[in-house]
């Protein structure tokens, strides 16, 4: 966006951490202020132990107004993608919605890539939605 001269109207921040092995803390960070946190392409990596530890550690650095976007890989398709040989223990999505509500998230509702409510009209109607790619989106 920086080569089309947009700039964002907020501060941003990227996080490089090891959620496996590290706490996150960010210093100068103002929990009390609303938040909008994406997740996307990391929790298909994570163990679902980890997951729910990155989940509680959003969750207590967001304050009311926050947003949370987690992309994920829909339970649904784990099984073949366990078959192809690659060992994810991710939470279902379930477990993701579950987590989310548990640590005072509301609105947590799961959406996959192209469907309606997530394409934004920029999917075709007459292709099929991805099963695989979805993401959980929740407020504070």
């Amino acid at each position: 966006l920086g080569l089309l001269g947009a700039e964002a109207s907020c501060t941003t921040r990227s996080v490089d951490l090891d959620f496996a092995e590290n706490e996150l803390v960010l210093p100068d960070f103002d929990p009390d202020k609303p938040t909008c946190w994406i997740a996307e392409g990391l929790l298909p990596w994570l163990d679902s132990s980890v997951q729910r530890k990155l989940i509680d550690a959003l969750s207590s650095l967001s304050g009311a107004g926050s947003i949370a976007v987690l992309g994920f890989l829909d339970d649904s398709e784990l099984g073949t993608i366990r078959d192809s040989g690659l060992d994810l223990t991710s939470m279902t999505t379930t477990d993701i919605l579950d987590a989310l509500a548990t640590a005072g998230w509301t609105h947590c509702t799961a959406s996959h890539f192209g469907s309606p409510d997530l394409h934004f009209g920029r999917f075709r109607d007459d292709y099929p939605r991805c099963p695989l790619f979805a993401f959980a989106v929740a407020t504070r």
